[in-house]
């Protein structure tokens, strides 16, 4: 489908480092499918952008708004767990700890819990 090779394509260019190209088409992608299976994906690859750009505050909003615009998609665990990471990266400690814990308690189940288990240990 044309979602799908919107989607693919911007895959590919953010995997060879071209963030700005990739950037593009994702947000080409959300405008034209905001609903689709594979937009909350797509919300996380731009986070994931802002983060290489060292645009932390503006990544940890994108990554906060998955499980808001998606609350059941399973990238939601995923993108709290990276808020996390840059609430500590922030210095915002109590911040990352109630959500590493939201993680835990939430989505025991997740791969991504064990990882905010040992990180909750470590900021303690």
């Amino acid at each position: 489908s044309d979602a799908e090779s919107i989607y693919n394509a911007a895959v590919a260019q953010f995997n060879r480092g071209s963030l700005a190209t990739a950037r593009t088409a994702f947000q080409q992608f959300l405008q034209a499918f905001p609903s689709h299976r594979l937009a909350p994906d797509a919300h996380f690859y731009l986070a994931d952008i802002l983060v290489q750009e060292d645009r932390i505050e503006d990544a940890l909003d994108a990554f906060q708004e998955i499980p808001e615009l998606f609350p059941t998609a399973s990238k939601v665990p995923d993108a709290m767990y990276r808020s996390a990471l840059l609430q500590i990266e922030l210095g915002r400690n109590a911040d990352a700890r109630a959500t590493l814990e939201r993680v835990v308690n939430t989505y025991p189940g997740s791969g991504v819990a064990t990882l905010a288990r040992d990180k909750l240990r470590e900021i303690r």
